[in-house]
């Protein structure tokens, strides 16, 4: 049975009596990056609502990573029966059975044979939904990641073929930032730096090449929690520079 997350603002009608209307729900984080409880009180003189918050991963763009779902009245004025009128402990345990029947009703559904581009936009989405950041990773996807590895699926990936990618983008000289063209629009020749001269200048550029090695490995480590993926060995054996 998943534990109760307690929380002092909104686990006694004492406590939700004293936060102002909102017209959106104050959340709280039940299961990080996968399921939050929400208590939506639009009106003073009448009772809350308990909604839920589960993460789908990546979806179209324009639409919300998130499915919302309304659980029930929150026991404000009156005491919870467990059904229709809801303590805190009520609506955590209730949303908890939601989203297990969500995940089992999705099995099979789901693909089990993802690319790194599925795993790695899955995880963007994820830092933009949930952090509220995910630029610098979305960069470093974009320039680094995908166009080497976005392809292959993740099955196919290999501690050698992952350390290849790794050698191969710390020999390649940093990039410069490149513009657009004023006249048409169109973004100029990618520029690059002059290629590493000393040791010091090595280092930093494998200490830039780390920061992009963390973002894989994160994508991978999230699809491989989250059950997308059945093995792990590959990365978990891959390291970046020391």
């Amino acid at each position: 049975m998943a534990r109760t997350v307690r929380d002092s603002k909104l686990e006694t009608r004492a406590a939700r009596s004293r936060l102002p209307r909102s017209k959106d729900p104050y959340w709280r984080t039940i299961v990080p990056g996968e399921l939050h409880l929400g208590y939506r009180k639009r009106r003073a003189d009448a009772p809350g609502k308990w909604v839920m918050r589960r993460y789908l991963g990546a979806v179209g763009q324009g639409k919300s990573p998130y499915q919302k779902e309304t659980l029930g009245f929150a026991d404000d004025y009156r005491d919870a029966d467990g059904a229709t009128i809801l303590s805190y402990a009520d609506a955590q345990r209730l949303a908890h059975d939601r989203a297990r029947l969500a995940s089992t009703a999705t099995i099979g559904v789901s693909p089990r044979h993802p690319t790194v581009r599925d795993v790695v936009e899955d995880y963007i989405s994820f830092l933009k939904a949930e952090r509220r950041s995910g630029r610098d990773s979305e960069r470093r996807a974009n320039n680094f990641i995908l166009p080497e590895l976005g392809s292959l699926k993740v099955g196919e990936l290999t501690t050698d073929r992952l350390v290849q990618w790794r050698d191969a983008m710390a020999a390649k000289p940093a990039r410069l930032r490149t513009g657009k063209d004023r006249a048409t629009g169109e973004r100029k020749e990618q520029r690059y730096r002059a290629a590493p001269g000393t040791s010091g200048e090595a280092r930093a550029r494998r200490a830039t090449v780390n920061r992009t090695v963390t973002v894989l490995k994160a994508a991978l480590n999230r699809a491989f929690e989250h059950g997308r993926v059945n093995d792990d060995l590959a990365w978990r054996r891959f390291r970046p520079f020391d």
